[in-house]
């Protein structure tokens, strides 16, 4: 209940307390004397007025002292009293009968009641026409001794729609009569009770009034706070760039009652402006009603009802509320941070170039007022993204709108479809601040080989030793680093060089970045074959008829042709080994170690050479026969761990000798067979 003093124009009062009992004093009715004590009266009955205005109560109860002569023949006569509200006796003639017109003094004191707006009289009535002889009667003094008024008590305010009871003391004490005027309804009355309920605001009174017609006037402020109606919050925690919402705080009616108000909130936060500023302390802030209304502006600070209640201080119960719905929509895609959060996004792997990596879990919630309208609303830039409801398969979504009521959470799945940065956007229809952004960048390794042979220098099956520039688009700074095998020329930046291991093997650079791992696999191969050809014969001297002998040139191709080893280290390991001529000749081939490299192309050009000799060594004795001898030539290349590798070890130069015509010619054998021309004899 409220328990206030209110500030009221106290009417002008003519007379007060005081002045009553001080008219009263000297106030006197004398008697004439009878016929038979001298005079020419008879009966006689006097009064003698005094008006009594407006008091300050209905009226008092005065202790008046009167003072008079009387007979002193014969009882019951001059009888002198005092006639107010009621009639009061004070006294009359006494029995002692003496012999002649001698009169009695008598004094009393009585306790009357003295009513405002009324005239009293100080009354003797002889009764008879004998023995008066200067008989009067006179107040002598008069004292105060209490008021008499009906006090109505009770609040001295309350809230529109409330109830309070009153109840009425003093006067007659029982029997009252009860009026409610301006903003208030009667109830429950009882013969000292009644029940007040307010119906409109302003001032208002309640009165009883006692059989006597005194009345009680009880004043009463029917009050009615008022509080503006807040627009949906979004949930300052999930949402911290959202803009706050204005609340205007009412002024309570009436509006000429001067007190104060009191804001309390569940579920938001207050503050004085717009933006910045720290939270108002509503536990130690009042609002006076003449400064009303005032607009504040309110965070939402938890999903769900919250509520606003704008109360008059000190009270226990006289407010207005009205209910905060605070809402939040989330959105966490997984290992990738959120733009509301410290980091300014994530990354994926591009799927269509990174088959390997997997869609990238999206999972949505929203919170709120259970069974609001609306609708949850994702969006995205279905260029840069696809998303779907599955981990693997089924069909790229076009949309994804769902109704926030029965709304319990769910997990999709996104895949980056083109190097990019989008922003998905998880959004409640019905409040527009309620919008969770993630910003994902689609990342992609992209690679050139630095051979130009091949011509597809996107390939990711490379000789060892090749070298590949790595690079990441859209162009960010990244983590490089690979496993398998070779090493990255730089740790960090938008590109690094990949140098593949000199052994076979597979390899697979990471670019890493916030999480996201986009990966390239090479396919590390070491040679396995040479095709040769015919490039053209040579020249080992003059023609003539007394050496034989062969030179040609052949084109070499590494294989396999589909990568490149030009960072390779070849070499021809040629063991030593002896033979003999037809003419029983001793011959023999020196071991050798020939180093050698290709280009982008994998080429090279090998020179077969027999060198010269004398004719004479392939006359058997009777006559020049043909003649082969083999020369092995193992091909080895050097490994990551310097070691050399032999790959191919059956290539041959065989030399050939013709004895019809004393010609020669040379052959290289490796995964083909490569013929050089018939020449000689030379000079």
């Amino acid at each position: 209940q409220l328990a206030y003093r209110l500030t009221h124009v106290t009417p002008v009062i003519v007379t007060n307390a005081r002045s009553i009992t001080t008219n009263w004093i000297g106030l006197r009715v004398d008697i004439d004397d009878s016929i038979d004590c001298g005079g020419t009266a008879g009966t006689q009955d006097k009064r003698k007025p005094l008006d009594i205005p407006k008091l300050l109560d209905c009226g008092y109860f005065i202790d008046i002292r009167v003072h008079g002569m009387v007979e002193d023949v014969d009882v019951n006569y001059d009888k002198v009293s005092i006639e107010a509200f009621t009639n009061t006796f004070y006294f009359s003639g006494s029995y002692n009968r003496p012999r002649d017109c001698r009169m009695i003094p008598k004094t009393k004191t009585c306790n009357v009641l003295i009513m405002g707006n009324s005239t009293a009289y100080l009354r003797y009535n002889t009764v008879s026409y004998k023995w008066h002889s200067g008989a009067y009667a006179e107040i002598i003094s008069a004292t105060n001794t209490a008021p008499y008024k009906v006090v109505v008590s009770g609040e001295d305010a309350m809230c529109i729609g409330e109830t309070i009871s009153v109840t009425a003391s003093g006067g007659s004490e029982s029997n009252y009569t009860w009026f409610g005027y301006g903003g208030v309804s009667l109830s429950g009355t009882t013969s000292n009770s009644t029940l007040v309920t307010g119906v409109a605001p302003g001032f208002a009174s309640v009165s009883a009034t006692d059989s006597k017609g005194c009345t009680g006037v009880k004043e009463i402020i029917v009050l009615q706070p008022d509080i503006g109606k807040a627009s949906p919050l979004a949930d300052r925690t999930l949402h911290p760039d959202a803009a706050r919402k204005p609340l205007v705080l009412r002024q309570t009616l009436p509006g000429a009652w001067h007190g104060q108000m009191q804001l309390n909130l569940t579920g938001a936060v207050a503050y004085w402006t717009p933006t910045g500023g720290v939270p108002i302390a509503l536990s130690s802030t009042f609002f006076a009603n003449e400064q009303l209304p005032r607009t504040i502006y309110l965070e939402g600070g938890g999903c769900g009802i919250g509520e606003a209640s704008f109360s008059i201080a000190g009270s226990g119960g006289c407010e207005a509320n009205t209910p905060l719905q605070i809402f939040g929509a989330n959105a966490t895609l997984a290992g990738v941070a959120e733009a509301d959060e410290e980091s300014p996004g994530g990354f994926i792997a591009d799927r269509t170039v990174h088959t390997n990596a997997p869609r990238t879990m999206l999972t949505l919630t929203a919170c709120g007022p259970y069974g609001s309208p609306g609708n949850l609303i994702l969006t995205w830039d279905s260029s840069v993204v696809k998303i779907y409801t599955a981990p693997s398969g089924g069909t790229a979504l076009t949309q994804f709108v769902t109704p926030f009521h029965g709304f319990n959470g769910t997990n999709l799945y996104v895949e980056g479809i083109s190097p990019g940065t989008t922003t998905l956007n998880w959004t409640y229809s019905a409040q527009s601040n309620c919008t969770d952004s993630i910003q994902v960048s689609v990342i992609k390794v992209g690679t050139e080989t630095i051979a130009t042979t091949p011509s597809d220098r996107t390939r990711t099956k490379i000789g060892i030793g090749e070298e590949v520039v790595c690079s990441i688009a859209p162009s960010m700074s990244v983590n490089w680093s690979v496993t398998g095998g070779g090493t990255v020329s730089v740790a960090t930046g938008a590109s690094t060089t990949f140098t593949a291991s000199k052994s076979p093997s597979s390899s697979t650079v990471h670019a890493q970045i916030a999480g996201a791992d986009c990966t390239v696999t090479f396919m590390v191969v070491a040679p396995d074959g040479m095709m040769t050809s015919l490039a053209s014969d040579g020249n080992l001297g003059s023609l003539g008829m007394n050496n034989i002998g062969a030179k040609s040139f052949f084109n070499c191709y590494v294989l396999p042709n589909d990568v490149s080893f030009y960072n390779v280290e070849f070499r021809e390991n040629i063991p030593g080994e002896t033979y003999t001529w037809p003419d029983g000749t001793g011959g023999r081939r020196p071991s050798a170690i020939v180093h050698w490299s290709v280009g982008f192309d994998n080429k090279t050009t090998d020179i077969v050479s027999s060198g010269l000799a004398p004719v004479a060594r392939i006359f058997d004795g009777t006559n020049y026969v043909d003649f082969t001898f083999g020369v092995r030539v193992p091909e080895e290349y050097k490994n990551e761990a310097g070691t050399w590798v032999e790959w191919l070890p059956d290539e041959n130069h065989p030399r050939n000798y013709r004895g019809s015509d004393r010609k020669a010619r040379v052959k290289l054998e490796a995964s083909n067979t490569a013929i050089g021309g018939w020449m000689g004899p030379w000079q």
